[in-house]
């Protein structure tokens, strides 16, 4: 891990959720999934909070999503693009297809707090962490679906 991570790191998570994080990292592949809580992480840019599963891949998307950089000069994070220049007039849809637990729908329900959030996920357990993290944010509606059987209904139809 580089320097810029850690700035965003303890910025992003606060002293104590950042150095737990951390250690989280380093100690995670020892004990392998034995460990079956959830934790509640403050994303203080957003000032939110979501939930995660430490010993699954939840994990590594607070890191994508809040910790790891932007894509580009405009943003701090590398999902939170810079759609100004492209659309005219406020963000009124948003789909978040694939939403797993739904780190992207609570972002943009943040950022752009007059969208209808649509946050489509086929998984079950991904699923109940996506209504866990959405619970208290309005506009955003979850739909379960996306797996093979409703494409093939689609080709069907």
């Amino acid at each position: 891990m580089n320097k810029p991570y850690y700035i965003n790191l303890f910025r992003e998570l606060g002293l104590l959720n950042g150095i737990r994080f951390s250690v989280w990292n380093k100690i995670q592949h020892r004990i392998n999934g034995k460990y079956k809580g959830l934790w509640r992480i403050h994303i203080n840019s957003i000032d939110y909070d979501v939930y995660i599963r430490p010993h699954t891949t939840d994990y590594c998307l607070i890191a994508e999503f809040f910790l790891n950089g932007a894509a580009d000069e405009s943003s701090r994070f590398q999902y939170d693009i810079d759609f100004s220049r492209k659309i005219k007039g406020p963000v009124r849809y948003i789909i978040d297809a694939g939403a797993n637990i739904g780190l992207f729908s609570v972002l943009y329900a943040r950022k752009f707090s007059q969208a209808s959030i649509i946050a489509v996920e086929p998984e079950q357990e991904n699923s109940c962490m996506l209504l866990k993290n959405i619970k208290n944010l309005n506009g955003v509606k979850f739909l379960r679906g996306g797996g093979m059987e409703q494409e093939l209904l689609f080709e069907r139809t």
